[in-house]
């Protein structure tokens, strides 16, 4: 490429898992979200992404949660919030973690993928990256048609695999020490 221009990053793959709910906690304090997360490992409840933000006042950090424990997640940071006087949680339902996989190292891939999918109106609630992959947390709803333009606009090939389920699987109380 002359001039330092850069190709448009590619895919190799795109997956995305099982429904998520996500704990919206506005506001809340670092000893806060200690103690909430401290009360869902206690009961068994997995945190698959987690986005925080302690101590910047507008910000809300976000806990995903499996669609199976959603309620009981919501109920323990309800608890937590009245004990504490803090702003009451709210629960986005029917989320779902995209995860894209990207053909060598693009640092242009979150921007691009934001830009492509603001096109369509959709507005991941997350995002995070790595070396070998970007997650994005998105309205279920909006699953399809954001796959589509994302294999479209970074030419994911045809015989990719795209099918991905992953379950994170508890024991249903503490293991016995050994």
């Amino acid at each position: 490429m002359a001039d330092g221009a850069t190709a448009s990053p590619r895919l190799r793959g795109i997956k995305h898992g099982e429904p998520l709910g996500v704990l919206v906690l506005p506001g809340w304090p670092g000893p806060a979200l200690t103690r909430l997360t401290q009360a869902l490992a206690e009961a068994h409840i997995n945190l698959p992404l987690v986005l925080l933000h302690p101590g910047a006042a507008p910000a809300a950090s976000h806990l995903a949660v499996d669609s199976g424990r959603q309620e009981d997640a919501l109920g323990l940071a309800q608890q937590v919030s009245r004990e504490l006087g803090l702003e009451p949680p709210q629960l986005r339902r029917a989320m779902v973690a995209l995860t894209l996989y990207p053909l060598g190292g693009s640092l242009t891939l979150p921007a691009a993928v934001l830009a492509c999918l603001a096109r369509l109106d959709i507005h991941p609630l997350a995002l995070g990256t790595s070396l070998s992959s970007l997650v994005m947390v998105l309205e279920q709803a909006s699953l399809a048609r954001a796959r589509a333009a994302l294999a479209q606009a970074f030419g994911l090939p045809d015989d990719a695999d795209t099918a991905w389920s992953l379950r994170v699987i508890q024991e249903p109380g503490p293991r016995e020490q050994d």
